[in-house]
């Protein structure tokens, strides 16, 4: 399969991702969580504000969910720098959704925050 070309997709904020596989371009921030042992048998976890990455579903159209880590992330890992807007966000560099879609959150010039732009 080759990637499609879309029009711009706007990137739509979700609670919860797997309720939208409609939707294309929709996005879930996942956050980074610290554990802090409370005894043997339990652990509070405590959200970081800083998202760990995103899942989100492919601009295209198909359905499928991808996942991008945010930076700072492990090094041996791809990673995509983030402009810290919850709403509408800009990644860098190009995501490329394989045989799917491929562009930009946030245009190749992050002019356009929270949408998706085809290459």
């Amino acid at each position: 399969m080759t990637d499609v070309k879309t029009q711009p997709v706007k990137a739509t904020l979700v609670d919860d991702i797997d309720e939208h596989v409609g939707t294309p371009g929709a996005f879930e921030f996942v956050n980074h969580y610290k554990v802090t042992p409370e005894g043997r048998a339990r652990a509070r976890q405590e959200a970081v504000e800083q998202p760990a990455g995103m899942f989100y579903v492919c601009p295209c159209g198909c359905g499928h969910q991808g996942y991008l880590a945010i930076r700072p992330a492990v090094p041996e890992h791809p990673s995509w720098a983030w402009n810290g807007n919850r709403e509408a966000p800009v990644l860098s560099p190009s995501v490329h959704h394989v045989g799917h879609w491929h562009g930009y959150l946030g245009g190749s010039d992050g002019l356009q925050p929270g949408v998706w732009v085809s290459c």
